[in-house]
C-alpha cells in the first residue's frame, strides 16, 4: 500500500472529527462488552464492496499487533472504573479471528488499507502518553478498533455516523463514543501522520 492523504499530509485538517459526539451516561459493564463485541448488526443499508478476504496488508498488521502483545508477559490492569479499564474485554483473540474481523470492517467501511497503518501509529502514540493503554491480548481488539475508526474519520472523505460504526463493530454506541474520546485525548488530539512516519511504520509492519 502507499501513503495517501489530502493536502500535504495524511488527512490534512480535522474535518470529519467535528462530527464527534461525546455520550454521557452510565458506565457499561464488562459483561455487556463481552457479549456485544461481535460483528454487529448487518441490517444497515450500506452495501459492502464484496466478500471479505484476507489480504497481505491485514495479515501483516495482525502479525505486528501480535508482536506488540508479546513484548511483555505481564499485564497491568487499570483501576476498575477508569476509562482505560473499558478497553479490556478479558478475552484474548486469535490472529485468525482478528484477521477476519479487520477484513470485515474494511469491507463494510469501504476505506483504504492505509488507515490500518495510521491506526498503528495512534497506538504507539497512546502508549507513550498513557502507560495504562499499553497494547496486550486483552485490549488489542478494542484499542485497534477505536484507533482504526479515528484514522478513517480523519483520512476519508466519506465518513459514516458513529451509529454505523457501532453497528458494524458490535461495540455499543455509548462505549464507542467514550473510548473514542479517550484515545483521541491520549494521542494529544493529534491524528496527522507524516509521510515519513507512515513509511517507517509500514516498513516495520512488512519487515
Amino acid at each position: 500500500i502507499g501513503w495517501r492523504g489530502r493536502g500535504s499530509g495524511v488527512g490534512e485538517g480535522l474535518g470529519p472529527l467535528k462530527r464527534f459526539v461525546i455520550a454521557r451516561g452510565t458506565e457499561t459493564k464488562m459483561e455487556v462488552l463481552r457479549m456485544a463485541f461481535g460483528f454487529g448488526d448487518n441490517s444497515v443499508t450500506h452495501e459492502p464492496k464484496d466478500e471479505p478476504r484476507i489480504t497481505p496488508v491485514v495479515s501483516a498488521v495482525v502479525e505486528y499487533l501480535s508482536s506488540m502483545c508479546a513484548r511483555d508477559g505481564s499485564v497491568v490492569l487499570p483501576d476498575e472504573g477508569s476509562r482505560e479499564y473499558e478497553f479490556y474485554v478479558f478475552e484474548s483473540i486469535t490472529e485468525g479471528d482478528m484477521m477476519e474481523y479487520l477484513e470485515k470492517l474494511l469491507n463494510v467501511y469501504s476505506c483504504s488499507e492505509s488507515e490500518l497503518i495510521m491506526a498503528l501509529a495512534y497506538l504507539h502514540r497512546s502508549e507513550q502518553a498513557n502507560h495504562r493503554l499499553k497494547v496486550n491480548l486483552f485490549n488489542v481488539k478494542l484499542l485497534f478498533t477505536i484507533a482504526f475508526t479515528l484514522a478513517i474519520k480523519f483520512n476519508e472523505d466519506l465518513v459514516y455516523s458513529n451509529g454505523y460504526y457501532s453497528q458494524q463493530s458490535g461495540l455499543p454506541l455509548d462505549v464507542l463514543n467514550r473510548l473514542e474520546f479517550c484515545l483521541f485525548e491520549s494521542v494529544g488530539y493529534h491524528l496527522h501522520v507524516t509521510p515519513e512516519e507512515f513509511e517507517q511504520l509500514q516498513s516495520c509492519v512488512f519487515a
